[in-house]
């Protein structure tokens, strides 16, 4: 689908060049448009500078082909030759250089057969929200819309390019970056994206572990985790994100863990989206009978909270986290366990100080004192901290 020429709507935006990176990219793409070819930054740096919001990557796309790129620049890394895309160095910085592409069909829910190039306004549409299908232009320093994104970003929605099922069907994982997106930004929903992403949330499971974590964990790193928790839910996603059969929720178990998280949230935390994820998993072992004395003494090992939680191990595992992140979760859970049902001042001061030492403990007490708020735990809890 191709807007029509009336379609267009550009805006003029300050170009943030107090940033670094800012600075560095221009180079490139005024090396490009100085050879001769039509080029823009593009995607989620031109939707966060729209809205006045630091740009995490600076992404460039041009008419370029990577043969050309290569000839214009010292150092590129051809990471995606085939589909049009380098990486250039400037200024010690790489950034991605994307010939304009209109992709072939997709097979695997994941990436196209192949691409062939072509120009700036078809290759916005085969972005995935409207409000990442912007184009800035560098030396006029003004916002290209094709695709009604400016109208989006004014809106604080997010909504899909042309038909969300088909955008949908292209990479799956779109599915999670809208609910990502709709938290990082504060932003709702369209009701065509939303309805689109419950009736696809069963395709996440030809997603790979390693794609969907990365996904998890951006959502549960935002200001309002509880809220990505809540649509994965409510989509169905969740069972897919989370591999337990425990995350298909019923109203009140979702509200719970869902004021679980908010709750926890209030509280100054070491690693927000690890400390989320441990409260979402608690559930897997909340009824877990366990010899605190053998436990605590092993000094939070991977193989004794394994041996004590065999369910939250297992899901764990395949969440595909780093070992120690895995470690992180594991204590987090076991030492809010602890704290929420022996937290009691009667305990030997050595039990405390030796539960502190574990990995994720800081969090995991403060876990445990959402779960359990006494005066006796708030208490414990602030003398272990300091």
């Amino acid at each position: 689908m191709v807007a029509s020429e009336s379609s267009l709507v550009e805006r003029p935006c300050p170009a943030p060049t107090d940033d670094a990176r800012y600075r560095a990219v221009s180079l490139v793409v005024e090396r490009l448009k100085d050879a001769g070819f039509a080029t823009y930054l593009v995607g989620g740096c031109v939707r966060d500078m729209a809205i006045g919001r630091l740009a995490k990557d600076f992404d460039v796309a041009t008419a370029a082909t990577p043969e050309q790129i290569e000839s214009l620049f010292e150092k590129t890394i051809a990471v995606g030759k085939a589909f049009g895309v380098m990486q250039v160095a400037s200024q010690g910085i790489f950034f991605e250089v994307a010939t304009f592409r209109k992709d072939l069909e997709y097979h695997d829910g994941r990436r196209p057969e192949g691409v062939t190039f072509c120009g700036a306004e078809e290759d916005v549409y085969r972005r995935d929200f409207r409000v990442n299908g912007l184009l800035f232009d560098v030396h006029r320093e003004h916002i290209v819309d094709h695709v009604g994104g400016l109208r989006d970003l004014d809106a604080r929605i997010i909504r899909a390019i042309g038909e969300p099922s088909e955008r949908f069907r292209e990479d799956h994982l779109r599915l999670l970056r809208a609910i990502r997106f709709s938290v990082q930004l504060d932003f709702r929903i369209g009701q065509d994206t939303w309805s689109s992403i419950c009736e696809n949330s069963h395709t996440l499971e030809k997603i790979s572990r390693e794609r969907i974590r990365d996904e998890l964990l951006k959502m549960l790193a935002s200001d309002t985790p509880h809220e990505a928790l809540k649509m994965m839910s409510q989509s169905g996603c969740l069972p897919h994100v989370l591999p337990a059969p425990d995350f298909e929720l019923e109203a009140q178990q979702l509200e719970c863990m869902v004021q679980r998280v908010r709750d926890l949230n209030l509280h100054k935390l070491q690693n927000r989206a690890m400390a989320s994820l441990s409260a979402m998993l608690y559930r897997l072992a909340e009824s877990a009978e366990l010899d605190w004395e053998a436990l605590h003494i092993s000094e939070g090992s991977r193989k004794a909270l394994s041996h004590h939680f065999p369910a939250l191990n297992q899901c764990v595992s395949q969440l595909r986290l780093s070992r120690s992140e895995e470690h992180v979760v594991m204590g987090s859970v076991a030492i809010a366990h602890f704290v929420s049902s022996k937290g009691n001042l009667d305990h030997p001061e050595h039990v405390w100080k030796r539960l502190a030492r574990w990995q994720g403990a800081s969090d995991g007490f403060a876990l445990g004192q959402t779960l359990n708020p006494s005066d006796e735990v708030s208490e414990l809890c602030e003398r272990v901290s300091n």
